[in-house]
């Protein structure tokens, strides 16, 4: 009889292991298909976006260095940068192309003079590969709550800097903080910013430019500052397809 039962036992617990394995394995073949599919979705909008583009006709009488003329394209260019800075102070900046350039020191001696770090970098002027926008910021140590943004066009070949644009202690999405600019790309003539809180730090999927914080200073007269802007319908479809994408290759 113990024995009976021991055989019943052991085919009971064969049936669930192989009941939780298939369950697994469904479950994973699922998984799969969702990932697949949404990686299936976000190449095809890349394609059909990517078809769209319509290169800006030359500038024939710049108001300036990094001056584009009026334009309002419905693609959107990512432009994502950085400055790296070591223990000593020195930067480089990384370009979206790849490109690493050590600014002139004339430049930094400019950024510096004003209490400033470059905060990122873009490569994004759609005919002038010697152009970089840079975005520097400050915090006030005084006043902890107060930080000076500035819109830089740099000139590599020369070493050239104007200020373009300048903001001080404008509040962000979060009480008492104020807000620091990041470049996230161009959009025809206009430089597309994510403008949120100093020490906001979005999670690993999140889609900046479907946060509610993109805002825009349009090249074409950066002295005015910010801009009406709106993502296009099919940038924020991307975006929150990627984003989907992030969560369920994390959670898999």
């Amino acid at each position: 009889m113990n024995q009976s039962k021991a055989v019943l036992v052991a085919v009971a617990v064969v049936a669930l292991l192989a009941g939780v394995s298939g369950g697994y394995l469904a479950s994973k073949s699922a998984s799969d298909a969702t990932v697949s599919g949404l990686r299936a979705e976000v190449s095809a909008l890349k394609v059909q976006t990517s078809a769209s583009v319509e290169p800006l006709a030359e500038p024939t009488a710049p108001e300036g260095l990094g001056a584009l003329p009026a334009t309002d394209e419905v693609f959107v260019e990512d432009a994502y940068g950085r400055a790296d800075y070591d223990a000593e102070g020195r930067v480089t900046i990384v370009l979206p192309d790849g490109r690493k350039v050590e600014p002139a020191a004339a430049a930094l001696a400019t950024i510096k003079g004003n209490g400033e770090r470059i905060y990122n970098a873009a490569w994004v002027h759609p005919t002038d590969a010697d152009v970089v926008y840079l975005v520097t910021t400050t915090k006030d140590l005084s006043k902890p709550t107060v930080v000076t943004n500035r819109l830089y066009a740099y000139r590599l070949s020369t070493g050239e800097l104007r200020e373009m644009y300048v903001e001080t202690g404008k509040t962000a999405d979060q009480p008492g903080e104020s807000a620091v600019w990041s470049i996230l790309g161009r959009q025809g003539s206009k430089l597309i910013f994510w403008v949120t809180g100093v020490d906001n730090s979005p999670g690993p999927c999140a889609s900046l430019w479907n946060s509610g914080q993109a805002r825009a200073i349009d090249l074409a007269d950066a002295s005015k500052g910010w801009v009406p802007y709106a993502v296009p319908a099919y940038k924020s479809a991307l975006e929150e397809r990627q984003s989907k994408l992030c969560e369920d290759e994390m959670s898999r």
